[in-house]
């Protein structure tokens, strides 16, 4: 303690409240913990899209996949769907892709075994007509969200059937 001009004593060691001034461990820590929950948020929310986007992308390939395939059918005359259908002894196919839509050279799921995309195509005959088929085509794939498929349903009928 010291002595000021008129006779008033002032208190230079500091006490509760009259520090230097900055910031105190505890002050730290609690902006360090609500940084670091921030943060851990926005990692979640990235992670979360990046699931998104793949599953968006392989299903984006999955339904053009499945539509390329109904397409090629319908490009064929009755008589050639009839012949390939009737070509097949179980009335399905199965075909293998890769993420290019580049479809597998063997037959197998061992020879394709980098081909994710799998393509089973079954024929119903007779529905609604005798002179009619029907195409189930289901595309799986499997990638870091899971196993995911699209599914496609077409009806081909001769339409010069009397």
């Amino acid at each position: 303690m010291s002595k000021a001009k008129g006779g008033i004593q002032r208190n230079d060691t500091p006490g509760l409240g009259q520090g230097r001034p900055g910031f105190t461990l505890i002050e730290i820590i609690v902006t360090v913990l609500i940084i670091s929950i921030g943060c851990l948020a926005a990692l979640v929310m990235q992670s979360n899209a990046l699931k998104s986007n793949t599953l968006s992308d392989s299903m984006t390939v999955g339904t053009f996949l499945a539509e390329s395939e109904v397409e090629r059918l319908q490009a064929l005359s009755y008589s050639h769907l009839e012949a390939e259908v009737n070509s097949l002894s179980d009335k399905k196919v199965t075909k293998y892709f890769n993420r290019k839509s580049e479809p597998c050279p063997g037959t197998s799921a061992a020879a394709c075994g980098d081909y994710p995309y799998i393509m089973q195509v079954n024929f119903f005959p007779q529905l609604p007509t005798s002179k009619s088929y029907q195409a189930d085509i289901e595309v799986t794939w499997r990638d870091n969200v899971g196993r995911n498929s699209v599914f496609y349903s077409a009806i081909f009928t001769d339409l010069d059937f009397k």
